[in-house]
């Protein structure tokens, strides 16, 4: 499967996730959790934009959380 991402977007992923590697290093748990929420913000749009699909165009997202 190809992934087809804007390289803006690659990067400012990127840079959420190092911020957020930055600020646990620095043991600011705050910072690194809206960081990481940040991050996981910006995956799943470029997820839900169609930039993540199997086979036949379908989402690899679920709809909905699974429970535990």
């Amino acid at each position: 499967m190809l992934v087809r991402v804007d390289g803006e977007d690659l990067d400012d992923l990127v840079q959420r996730l190092a911020v957020a590697r930055y600020a646990l290093d620095a043991e600011d748990v705050a910072a690194a959790s809206d960081a990481i929420d940040a991050a996981l913000a910006l995956a799943r749009r470029l997820a839900t934009d169609g930039c993540v699909s199997g086979e036949g165009g379908e989402s690899l997202l679920r709809s909905r959380a699974t429970p535990d």
